[in-house]
């Protein structure tokens, strides 16, 4: 990866063309509906999953509860809830 460029996941419900967008900016995008690991994972895999990116774009509102915002704080580089 080139620096200042992201690891960036999106989850299903953003279009998959914003994956083509994203890398012509430079990043590493990942799309959870195009890849055959992620596709149906359940929220606590994707959490795993989603703290190894730097981002994790979601439109879920159910992803506010404290588990999800714990994975938010840990990509932003807090440590305290």
């Amino acid at each position: 990866m080139r620096p200042g460029s992201l690891r960036i996941l999106l989850d299903e419900h953003f279009d998959e063309g914003l994956v083509l967008v994203l890398q012509g900016l430079g990043h590493q995008a990942t799309h959870v509906g195009l890849s055959d690991e992620l596709k149906g994972s359940s929220d606590p895999r994707l959490a795993e999953v989603a703290a190894t990116y730097d981002v994790f774009v979601t439109m879920d509102l159910h992803r506010q509860l404290p588990e999800w915002l714990a994975v938010n704080r840990a990509l932003m580089g807090e440590t305290k809830l």
